[in-house]
């Protein structure tokens, strides 16, 4: 990259990552660029709210779909599932119900039900 690429340039910010899971911690340092001039504590918020969302996305795919437990050789196919999964994730969630039901109650419900599967494709795209 030449130095014209990086004009604009206003924050950087480096952040070390710890991750803990099956009591084993990882350290990673993740750096980051943005041409927004924010200060510490604006910059680590929207980190932490970014991760909030992918980590909520991660959980509810794996909860609905049970997404952690396939094992993929192909990584082409294993991108077009999980886009597909999160397409049908928005589905669910915006598919009305008479009761109130969880996104894995209303998977369960698309498959057995014909009514409210064609209900799920109209939020689709």
């Amino acid at each position: 990259m030449e130095a014209a690429d990086w004009k604009g340039l206003q924050t950087a910010a480096k952040m070390l990552r710890r991750r803990t899971k099956n009591n084993k911690t990882t350290e990673e340092m993740v750096y980051y660029i943005s041409d927004l001039d924010q200060d510490a504590t604006r910059i680590a918020k929207a980190i932490r709210d970014h991760w909030s969302v992918e980590n909520h996305l991660h959980h509810a795919l794996d909860v609905v779909f049970d997404e952690d437990k396939h094992g993929y050789y192909n990584k082409n196919g294993a991108a077009n599932l999980s886009v597909m999964r999160k397409i049908v994730l928005s589905a669910l969630e915006k598919a009305p119900t008479k009761k109130k039901r969880s996104k894995k109650a209303k998977r369960l419900l698309a498959a057995s039900s014909p009514a409210f599967r064609k209900e799920c494709l109209k939020f689709l795209f």
